[in-house]
């Protein structure tokens, strides 16, 4: 009888353990849930153009999943230096007319960005920036062998973020601009301010 109670009570314990729920290859772990933000970012900086540094303002925004990935949008202007100042010659008829103006460049695509230790006070993302834009350089009666034409963009980067406030996440951005579809090799470093603002 003893021996009897042993068994049945040994095949109530195994039934209880195999009555919770299995874990298989393709189910979804339904206890963890995914959790989403977003912010959008003022941006400063210097950024390269060839040999020539200009002065970057624009701005990105988008959203996060699970604090970690990041993707949206990016826009940018780089005007260049003094250095890097352009005369175009127009002729008509009647006169000749000379135009100066800086090396200039504008862009916008998106973004991707993965996030590390999202909820330490100093951590690092790294962002892919993939872009489409043009410069505006010299035309063809221009002495200068940087010529106006749409441009291509790829430039990977590392931000140092530090969590001033919850929603408030400034950032020390330093990148490289990989620049095709101009004569002339624009690619550059670029060093940068971004403040972020939002949920992370």
């Amino acid at each position: 009888m003893k021996k009897v109670s042993l068994i049945i009570a040994l095949a109530f314990i195994t039934s209880l353990s195999f009555s919770q729920e299995m874990k298989t290859i393709f189910k979804k772990d339904t206890t963890k849930t995914n959790s989403y933000g977003g912010y959008g970012a003022p941006m400063v900086g210097a950024s390269m153009m060839g040999k020539y540094w200009g002065v970057m303002v624009g701005g990105k925004g988008g959203l996060i999943r699970n604090h970690h990935f990041g993707v949206g949008g990016i826009g940018a202007a780089v005007i260049g230096n003094s250095a890097s100042s352009i005369t175009d010659t127009t002729y008509t008829k009647k006169d000749t007319t000379h135009f100066t103006h800086n090396l200039s460049m504008g862009y916008g695509g998106i973004y991707l960005e993965y996030i590390f230790n999202y909820d330490s006070p100093i951590h690092v993302s790294f962002p892919l920036n993939i872009c489409v834009g043009g410069v505006l350089a010299g035309g063809d009666r221009s002495s200068s062998k940087i010529k106006s034409s749409s441009v291509f963009i790829v430039e990977p980067g590392i931000n140092i973020e530090f969590n001033f406030a919850k929603h408030f996440v400034p950032a020390l951005n330093v990148s490289y601009k990989i620049i095709s579809g101009n004569s002339t090799n624009l690619s550059g470093i670029h060093v940068g301010l971004v403040f972020k603002l939002g949920k992370f």
